[in-house]
């Protein structure tokens, strides 16, 4: 039975990293054959690549420079693993390199980077690293082979996001397996469309790629590696007292996707879904971390709600008229005007009145969107039944997600009761109808102190914040306390003395605070107050009359 692995682009972005895979495949090809194994591009170059796509329709010299680079990364890459000598390499990636500049070279005469062109040069990254990784786990005594996706994927023409034909790839991909080999290395995030022209399969793309393998292949489980060791309850960059999920189940992980979690790619979730195949997150640096396991049942931790996230930049567009209420199809006009003019929205929120209706979009849509819903209700707001449509920019998306807060009260007046502690302004409210998600609109500036709000009130509900002023002897005393208590104490959120200030709505180390410190902010009292929310603690460990007088 295949086994199907996927490795992203950190865990092949170097030399180190590549030699870090075959020891995992080493292991993994002992006790398990043969292995498909599905990769990215090396970290960074799908970067490049895009970067490539803009400079070439413009005659920038900065493109060839640019593709001089790419060149030499990839050979530095095959002479560190000490692949020089291998000829049918060398040749295979002499003719990327060759067919990559062509496609270079056209771009920079027609002036124009068609989606066609685009994902044609956007799909070589993957198309080098394959065959470079499947060379070095030969010259490490693995029997394998490189696969190109453009050869057994059949996808539709949707350049950018393709989605590959199941049904039409089957035969070519069982014929692609037949060969014997031991690992089979496959490129990600490429595919071909029926007149054979090369598509990407959407950024992360390289995901579904393994999913579609496992669902075609019928393996037992999809392997998903990277550099974390698993889904976390919150982005651990802003919160930092986020914890591993050891499972989560198929809605959960669709709706984490969604909203921002990127771990995972979420059309990945769908065929793994359908043919009910595990999928597992693990980390390459980490390989003997649990990671976190996505299927069905989910239910491996007791926490009321699964995960926090958010998507950091969002515009809100509000419909509202005295004409929309109780008139049937007006909902219905404004996301058909959405869809014809290609957006995709994010959030929906009505009021019960049917007075108003609030869309969120990605800010690069929104003039668009609103040129859309006002041209398509024109007449009515010529008439003055509906209002021009109202923007607001510089906001984000927080969601909270989970399966336990299913019939389980309480939930969104826990959210609401975190974020009102703080004083955040919530602009707008969506819940699921699968009772799966809650999900608020409020400022960006505010994003940060709000995922670490609501996460503290369902993860750490009795971790209160601290903010002390004063790191002498008896401040120094007290962060000893802090540290010696570990998981156990208060999250130090602030920290002043008579010349400097920290701020950190995350919490900092209480062992290092003191360090910190002297890189911090001049000292304004009145800043360093203003920003401790309603339900904290304050400290003094001062003998200042000045502080004492701001109790």
């Amino acid at each position: 039975m295949m086994h199907v692995l996927k490795f992203g682009g950190t865990s092949v972005g170097s030399v180190e990293n590549i030699r870090r895979v075959g020891e995992i495949l080493h292991i993994r090809s002992s006790g398990h054959k043969p292995l498909c194994v599905v990769v990215s591009a090396f970290a960074g170059v799908t970067n490049q690549l895009q970067k490539l796509t803009e400079l070439a329709p413009r005659r920038s010299l900065e493109a060839e420079k640019l593709y001089e680079a790419l060149r030499r990364r990839h050979e530095e890459v095959i002479r560190g693993l000490g692949l020089e000598k291998d000829t049918g390499l060398a040749e295979t990636v002499h003719d990327h390199f060759t067919a990559l500049w062509e496609t270079v070279r056209g771009s920079y005469l027609l002036r124009e980077c068609s989606v066609a062109v685009h994902d044609r040069m956007l799909g070589f990254g993957e198309r080098l690293s394959a065959p470079i990784i499947s060379a070095y786990l030969r010259s490490i005594g693995i029997n394998s082979a490189p696969l190109d996706g453009t050869d057994i994927f059949i996808s539709d023409d949707r350049f950018g996001g393709a989605r590959i034909n199941r049904k039409a790839s089957l035969k070519r991909t069982e014929q692609a397996f037949r060969s014997g080999k031991d690992v089979y290395v496959v490129t990600g995030f490429v595919a071909a469309s029926e007149k054979g022209a090369v598509t990407t399969l959407g950024r992360g793309g390289s995901d579904y790629t393994a999913a579609v393998l496992a669902a075609m292949l019928h393996a037992p489980e999809v392997e998903i590696w990277t550099d974390v060791s698993g889904i976390m309850t919150a982005n651990p960059a802003v919160v930092r007292g986020a914890r591993r999920l050891s499972s989560i189940t198929y809605a959960e992980a669709m709706e984490l996707s969604h909203f921002g979690a990127g771990v995972l790619y979420g059309p990945t979730i769908q065929p793994a879904m359908e043919q009910n195949i595990p999928i597992r997150i693990l980390n390459t640096f980490k390989p003997l971390d649990a990671g976190t396991v996505i299927n069905k049942s989910g239910g491996g931790d007791d926490y009321p709600v699964t995960g926090i996230t958010a998507i950091d930049d969002v515009a809100l567009l509000t419909m509202e008229g005295s004409g929309m209420a109780g008139v049937p199809g007006v909902a219905a006009r404004l996301f058909g005007y959405l869809a014809a003019a290609d957006i995709n929205v994010i959030l929906i929120t009505q009021a019960s009145s049917e007075h108003s209706i609030c869309v969120a979009v990605a800010p690069s849509d929104m003039k668009k969107a609103r040129r859309a819903i006002e041209s398509g209700f024109r007449h009515e707001i010529k008439a003055h039944e509906i209002d021009p449509v109202k923007e607001q920019k510089g906001l984000s998306v927080l969601a909270v997600v989970g399966q336990n807060m299913r019939h389980k009260p309480g939930i969104a007046g826990k959210v609401f009761r975190a974020l009102g502690r703080r004083r955040i302004n919530v602009y707008a409210i969506a819940q699921g109808s699968s009772e799966l998600n809650v999900s608020v609109v409020l400022e960006h500036d505010q994003l940060s102190e709000a995922l670490n709000a609501v996460h503290d009130a369902f993860f750490d509900p009795g971790r209160v914040a601290v903010y002390c002023v004063g790191a002498g002897t008896v401040g120094g005393a007290l962060l000893e306390m802090f540290k010696d208590a570990g998981d156990n104490a208060p999250r130090l959120a602030g920290l002043a003395n008579s010349r400097r200030m920290l701020v950190d709505e995350r919490g900092m180390a209480p062992g290092s605070a003191r360090e910190a410190l002297v890189k911090g902010r001049p000292l304004d009292m009145a800043t360093f107050t203003a920003s401790i929310p309603p339900g904290s603690v304050f400290v003094d460990c001062t003998a200042s009359e000045d502080v004492a007088g701001l109790y």
